[in-house]
């Protein structure tokens, strides 16, 4: 059997105070401090001939544009192809404004991201993976599935989708241990009405699961309809306090299994989604306030931004699938925000962990069952048949044979 090597790092990339913010529309002015470090982190596995790296930045989103420059440089510091570079946000709502193209996700009256910050981050971001690359180590991986309680739920009906998994993978090595976990859960436990730069729910979950001399990044899965909202009692820092330590507690008492590893193998597909038909006016959501009405400024935003990019006569659009496979699991990277039926589905059929927000940003996936009133299919680019199709595409690319 061929043995696992892994190596990792991070580093901080929380812009000063005076910075603009991303991740609500309805958010005015800018960053007047921090309530956490933002940070990206770099792991970088190889098993054999092949060598993979995962940058999971605390970050909104990495746009279609971004990710596209930004993979190859990546790839070339380490001597791969691009498809081996997993790009990944962990859609932290209370994040530093960046490059979102064509999603307008921060107030109207805010300033533009800053070139500067920019080139800061790809720099940085570069520096842990080379950094990543530099530490390898034996490590041997293990796996294990948490099903979270009470910390977040469907937030377009209360009573569904009371839990989520959490997929975490322990790879332990001589000089210590690294944890890769994916939940889907949005993180927006802090509100519009926040300032201060913070990870968030998974930014918190992050830092609890990563002890002194720990390692951990964990991204976001299929969260496109999961959150913090029927659960939380507000959205103060306390709050998210309280929430990120139920989950890093639930985490904690994960049991885990060994996971035996012959070969890393990657694989890259395209999948080429259709536009929906955009709607001349904006679309009237039902009788709404607090959330919901503030859901619906939020899709109206998203439409009136996609209307002004979308090139005239674009029919469609394609985006990288990514599949990570290691032993008889896989992790699929996607630039999607899927439902969490979807999510579950990916698993059983084809033991998929979703991983969002990954390489590109392509928007809301709504899954078969949702609402014409949901927020996802108010707010989503594409037409009703993209989840099936995403399905389709992914449990294909699974079901290819592997090549070591």
């Amino acid at each position: 059997m061929r043995s696992l090597k892994a190596g990792w790092a991070k580093a901080e990339i929380t812009p000063p105070p005076g910075y603009p913010m991303a991740g609500y529309v309805r958010r005015k002015g800018m960053a007047t401090g921090v309530l956490h470090p933002l940070y990206t982190r770099a792991l970088v596995l190889e098993c054999g001939e092949r060598t993979l790296a995962i940058v999971i930045a605390e970050l909104l989103l990495f746009s279609d544009r971004w990710a596209r420059r930004l993979r190859p440089i990546l790839a070339r510091s380490l001597g791969v192809p691009a498809s081996h570079i997993i790009l990944a946000a962990t859609h932290t709502h209370s994040g530093p404004l960046i490059d979102t193209t064509p999603f307008d996700v921060a107030s109207p009256v805010s300033a533009p991201p800053r070139p500067t910050y920019a080139r800061f981050l790809e720099r940085t971001i570069s520096m842990a993976v080379r950094e990543a690359a530099e530490r390898m180590q034996p490590v041997e991986p293990a796996l294990a599935r948490v099903v979270i309680r009470g910390v977040a739920s469907d937030r377009n009906r209360p009573r569904n989708f009371l839990s989520q998994p959490l997929y975490l993978l322990r790879l332990s090595g001589r000089s210590g241990t690294a944890l890769l976990g994916v939940y889907g859960c949005h993180s927006t436990v802090l509100g519009y009405q926040n300032t201060r730069f913070s990870g968030d729910l998974l930014g918190r979950l992050t830092q609890r699961l990563e002890p002194q001399g720990g390692f951990a990044l964990i991204a976001c899965g299929a969260a496109a309809n999961i959150s913090t909202r029927f659960t939380r009692r507000n959205q103060s820092a306390q709050e998210l306090e309280r929430l990120s330590l139920l989950l890093a507690r639930q985490a904690k008492r994960a049991i885990y299994k060994p996971l035996g590893v012959e070969s890393l193998v990657v694989r890259e597909t395209s999948l080429a989604l259709k536009f929906r038909q955009l709607p001349p006016t904006q679309p009237k959501a039902p009788p709404a306030a607090g959330r919901l009405a503030e859901a619906a400024e939020e899709a109206r935003e998203n439409l009136r931004s996609l209307r002004r990019v979308r090139k005239p006569g674009q029919a469609r659009a394609a985006y990288p699938l990514t599949q990570i496979k290691l032993g008889g699991v896989s992790w699929l990277a996607m630039p999607f925000e899927i439902g969490s039926e979807t999510g579950e589905f990916l698993w059983r059929r084809a033991r998929l962990i979703p991983l969002g927000y990954a390489n590109g940003y392509g928007g809301y996936v709504p899954p078969f069952g949702a609402s014409p009133h949901d927020y996802e299919v108010i707010s989503s680019p594409f037409t009703r048949q993209a989840d099936w199709q995403l399905r389709r595409a992914a449990r294909r690319l699974a079901s290819r044979p592997s090549r070591t």
